[in-house]
């Protein structure tokens, strides 16, 4: 590959594929940057087959975190998606910083430009006030705490719905959940739908949430969620885990309440069901962020001017 395209340098993508890329490039010696789209030694305990059985037997998230240190130190360059993140890897593994280049997830223009809105849905939920959840479900989402607040939260806005675009292993747990309170009627499991679809999701919400558990994972991570409810001026409500904490203060797109608490949850959702003025001040503050500062293509000139040098 390295010789059939004459590359002047070689972008890794992830730590699945580094080994392989170094040892073919222990011949080319060509500069490399390892590009790291998450913290997947820690995200990997979370994962349901590594606490298997035989996970646990043939995978180790321990050894995943010293090859990750050990790809590091031999990278010319390190990508990731955070400023915590690089905070969180150099304290780690003691790089010079001029090697770490934060590339954020975001959202590109085409996203929330270029979309067809889906009637049926648009119609399904316009007498609802809707709170909007899209993505994985897996425990660690943190859907239980939102289920868990809807007993209380129906007993002022009595059209709410919860709506999840979106699946995982986990949403048996989370329907028996919504079937233990009595909110089936509440919540609508979507599954997953073809991302055409979300702008359609997103138009027809209120409130767009993410409610992530709090580790180290989440703390040094954005969820792309989050860039695409505010793209289509969707205000949110985020747990407070670190890396959602300083995106919803420095652009004021939302409100935070403490990770998994349903009460605190509660609270910001109601603040924001009676304070329309307030809803249009972050849907408006939402547009403006990412229009100026995070879509795709003002975000990737950081990593365009590190390739420019």
């Amino acid at each position: 590959f390295i010789n059939n395209n004459n590359l002047d340098f070689l972008h890794v993508h992830d730590l699945q594929i580094a080994s392989s890329v170094f040892y073919a490039n222990s011949s080319f010696n060509l500069s490399v940057t390892l590009d790291l789209h998450e913290n997947r030694p820690e995200i990997m305990k979370f994962y349901k087959h590594v606490n298997s059985v035989i996970g646990k037997l043939f995978i180790s998230p321990s050894k995943w975190k010293i090859a990750e240190e050990k790809y590091c130190k031999m990278a010319n360059s390190i990508v990731v998606v955070t400023d915590l993140a690089k905070k969180e890897l150099i304290d780690r593994i003691k790089i010079n910083k001029d090697r770490v280049v934060v590339f954020s997830n975001s959202v590109s223009k085409t996203f929330y430009s270029d979309f067809k809105l889906d009637k049926n849905i648009i119609n399904k939920y316009s007498d609802s006030f809707v709170l909007l959840y899209l993505g994985n479900t897996s425990r660690r989402r943190g859907l239980e705490t939102v289920l868990k607040s809807i007993p209380e939260i129906i007993k002022s806005i009595s059209n709410f719905k919860l709506v999840i675009v979106g699946s995982s292993s986990y949403d048996n747990e989370l329907i028996n959940i919504a079937k233990f309170f009595n909110i089936s009627k509440y919540v609508d499991f979507e599954g997953w739908k073809n991302e055409n679809l979300f702008p359609s999701y997103i138009k027809a919400a209120q409130i767009g949430i993410s409610p992530l558990h709090s580790n180290l994972h989440h703390d040094t991570t954005y969820a792309n969620k989050l860039f695409q409810y505010m793209s289509l001026g969707c205000p949110v409500i985020c747990s407070d885990v670190k890396a959602q904490k300083a995106l919803l203060e420095s652009y004021d797109v939302g409100l935070l309440f403490e990770s998994e608490n349903s009460l605190d949850l509660i609270e910001k959702l109601l603040k924001l069901y009676l304070d329309e003025d307030l809803r249009m001040k972050l849907s408006e503050n939402c547009i403006h962020a990412i229009e100026n500062h995070l879509n795709n293509d003002v975000i990737s000139k950081s990593l365009v001017k590190y390739y420019d040098k």
